[in-house]
């Protein structure tokens, strides 16, 4: 299941930033972190090895279309004066919301099941779906 997941997350980096730089960074961040919030949130509904399989499919593919995004929209959205002091704040704070994740699973987990964990983060990554699909610009950059 996970090489299958880890197949298409890597066969999909290519075109996703193919689709980035064709469409603009909106096409890749957006519908790449509501493909991922959604699996999370049907993977409770998996009881098979196959629906596990599907959902984890679905996380690489909208894992893969998305590489490399958020040092992207770092790049863009930093100013020209004091670029490597902004990417290196900007690469901490991202590094730091990567390292939350499993903090809020292991929170969520101490007092419910691991199925509330996974609809907890998938309720934070449709948040992130839509502050992303505000935030970051629909046109080619």
């Amino acid at each position: 299941i996970y090489a299958w997941s880890m197949a298409a997350d890597v066969l999909l980096f290519l075109p996703g930033g193919a689709l980035m730089d064709r469409f603009g960074r909106w096409w890749v961040a957006v519908p790449s972190i509501f493909i991922q919030a959604l699996a999370l949130l049907t993977l409770p509904l998996a009881h098979t090895a196959t629906t596990i399989g599907i959902i984890a499919l679905a996380i690489g593919i909208g894992n893969g279309a998305s590489s490399g995004i958020v040092m992207t929209l770092g790049s863009d959205a930093s100013p020209n004066i004091g670029r490597p002091q902004f990417l290196a704040a900007w690469r901490l704070l991202s590094d730091t919301g990567s390292a939350m994740g499993p903090i809020v699973v292991t929170l969520v987990t101490l007092a419910w099941p691991l199925s509330a964990a996974s609809i907890v983060m998938s309720i934070i990554g449709l948040v992130g779906s839509y502050w992303m699909g505000r935030w970051v610009p629909h046109g080619k950059r």
